[in-house]
């Protein structure tokens, strides 16, 4: 499955004026060399090698997705049978093992997202190449000939870390501006959406989601007209979770799977809905991201998504 988003084409991302390269070519380029310098740890180096290539791959999505999961796969396998001079073939080891791969893999892969417009060949491809790697992966643990398997927790520590490291209004602070905040946690969360249409992190999501929900349009009082780049920005992060993955969301509604920590139910989104429309009534559209835009087609998606809500 290869994740694609149905969004107009994003705006060139910002180029380095001396490189001439993306901020997250040079974020990997920085990694791998530290890694070979500094720790050289030989999985992290193949890690991030295998990212900057299936981001700058010619190849279509699948094949250059694809290939980047039989590379991880290949390695990995490699590492377990040969790791420490002997083959890792305790099953319980061999689960401990690949799960710190896929986290180690995730984190890197979350650690980038920030620097990867949401809306971008390169972004989808990140989420489509886990779920490549959970396509391919061996299915069975397997004592005599030790693989990875794609252990979910692994991912879904990752996730939880990423997710919390966004969990504020977005303000200039000494590390970096509003702006560079805001679009690190609009491009994560938009990850974690896609990974969330594409089942790979069902276990915890519809939970963030509610939360930002009720963080942005229940709880958030401040700058009600959007007048601020942080506010803009949690609007974003938190309307593109519909418009990326509302159907795996509304599922959650019709047919829980277990009982979520924050409510879920025909009234609750009813009440997000009308939300939007407030936030859509009292914002001004703006040119970088189109949050007005993006608000109002959230508020019809999630009409169109859950009409029963509103009987």
């Amino acid at each position: 499955m290869i994740v694609t988003t149905k969004e107009p084409t994003a705006p060139k991302p910002e180029i380095d004026t001396v490189t001439h390269k993306p901020p997250w070519l040079i974020k990997v380029e920085d990694e791998i060399i530290a890694q070979n310098e500094d720790v050289c740890i030989e999985s992290i180096i193949v890690e991030w090698e295998t990212i900057r290539d299936v981001l700058l791959s010619s190849d279509s999505d699948q094949v250059a997705t694809q290939d980047a999961a039989e590379r991880l796969l290949k390695h990995y396998e490699t590492q377990y049978s040969q790791g420490e001079g002997q083959s890792i073939t305790d099953a319980s080891e061999i689960e401990k093992t690949s799960g710190l791969d896929l986290n180690s893999l995730s984190l890197n892969l979350f650690q980038l997202a920030g620097q990867v417009p949401y809306i971008s060949q390169e972004h989808d491809r990140l989420a489509s190449l886990l779920v490549s790697l959970k396509e391919n992966a061996s299915k069975e643990v397997s004592q005599e000939h030790p693989q990875f398997v794609f252990c979910q927790w692994g991912l879904e520590a990752a996730a939880k870390e990423s997710w919390n490291g966004f969990d504020e209004f977005e303000t200039d602070n000494e590390y970096r501006s509003a702006q560079e905040s805001s679009e690190a946690w609009i491009s994560v969360s938009a990850l974690i959406a896609k990974l969330f249409k594409a089942g790979l992190l069902d276990k915890e999501t519809p939970n963030w989601i509610s939360r930002e929900f009720e963080d942005t349009f229940e709880t958030a009082t401040q700058d009600e007209n959007a007048s601020t780049v942080g506010r803009r920005g949690q609007i974003l992060a938190t309307v593109n979770y519909i418009l990326i993955s509302g159907e795996a969301f509304v599922h959650e509604f019709r047919t829980p799977s277990h009982k979520w920590r924050h409510e879920l139910s025909p009234k609750k989104w009813k009440l997000w809905t009308e939300k939007l429309q407030e936030t859509a009534n009292s914002i001004g559209n703006d040119e970088v991201w189109h949050v007005k835009d993006k608000v109002v087609a959230a508020h019809a998606r999630m009409i169109e998504l859950y009409p029963e809500a509103f009987d």
